[in-house]
């Protein structure tokens, strides 16, 4: 879904659809479990943390993702994602003293080879990265039918190829792929700690998520003060906004069992076994956006390698 929207607008218009608009999901979701009403159980310390990890996690980090998933696609992009479980272990074992055995070092460099994995020279047909021909929705043309949604910044990336175009991948979109994948990895890594550290055992991974959902949304709505931003969102919804507004349910599924998780299990056990997304991700890749991804064996190999070293992690942890 987010390399659909990003066809048709930027990761910062992604970022307010998908942030703000989790808010009233988490909200209800707290009231309905009843979270909501032991917020109190949760220290002044722990909001800090979780504030902390919301910023992060769901605006610089889904912003790197945003631009990575646009740059090189989602299969290209879930090898680099896994590489979030190096920072997650390094940062156990030396915040909370924890040890690393030979098998947890081999799952970490299985982890590491998926991404090296793919790292190739410019392929014949079949490696673009883009469409061989547009998308449903898309003029012959290959770009969107709206000039609205021509953006004019490094904001705004992964339209689709016009028909003249070469199907290799330009050098500098593969390095700007791999930059933002590796830093999305970097911070997702690092935001498992903070979440378990602030919700311990509470059993409060909802009301957890409403909390760096919140802080999140705080930091986006005063941006929208900045004049003609809430123009240049309105002019991208036109194009972008049902892929984002599904995009919105998913993600507050996911971060929902996500806070659920390491609200009663270590970070060492959720953090590998989160990062087999990648293989839901090659699935529905496969179903939605067979044109628009690239499936060579390097990429499965890749992923398949990540998902046998996170496995190995979870085993060992």
């Amino acid at each position: 879904m987010t390399r659909r929207g990003m066809m048709r607008a930027s990761a910062s218009f992604g970022l307010y659809v998908t942030v703000i608009l989790g808010v009233p999901l988490f909200a209800v979701a707290a009231l309905v479990t009843g979270q909501i009403f032991d917020a109190d159980e949760i220290t002044s310390n722990g909001y800090v943390l979780l504030a902390g990890a919301g910023i992060l996690h769901f605006l610089v980090g889904r912003y790197c993702g945003f631009r990575a998933v646009a740059a090189i696609g989602a299969n290209r992009n879930q090898p680099l994602l896994t590489t979030s479980i190096l920072y997650s272990v390094i940062l156990a074992i030396i915040v909370l003293d924890e040890s690393i055995t030979w098998a947890m070092f081999g799952g970490m460099a299985l982890v590491v080879v998926g991404p090296m994995l793919m790292i190739e020279r410019s392929r014949v047909k079949g490696d673009a990265g883009v469409p061989a021909k547009p998308p449903t929705g898309l003029p012959a043309s290959g770009l969107p039918s709206d000039p609205s949604s021509t953006l004019i910044s490094g904001d705004a990336v992964a339209t689709a190829a016009k028909p003249d175009a070469k199907p290799d991948m330009p050098p500098l979109k593969m390095a700007e792929g791999y930059f933002f994948g590796l830093a999305a990895a970097a911070i997702y890594g690092n935001t498992p700690i903070m979440v378990r550290a602030a919700l311990e055992d509470s059993e409060l991974g909802i009301m957890g998520g409403l909390a760096s959902y919140m802080a999140a949304s705080a930091v986006l709505i005063v941006t929208l003060l900045v004049p003609g931003k809430l123009m240049k969102v309105a002019a991208e919804r036109k194009t972008a906004g049902p892929w984002f507004y599904a995009n919105t349910v998913a993600s507050f599924f996911a971060q929902m069992f996500r806070y659920a998780a390491l609200a009663i299990a270590p970070v060492t056990i959720v953090a590998p076994l989160a990062r087999t997304l990648a293989l839901f991700t090659l699935a529905f890749s496969f179903l939605i956006n067979r044109k628009l991804e690239y499936f060579g064996a390097r990429v499965i190999i890749g992923i398949l390698l990540s998902v046998v070293g996170s496995v190995i992690l979870v085993l060992q942890a």
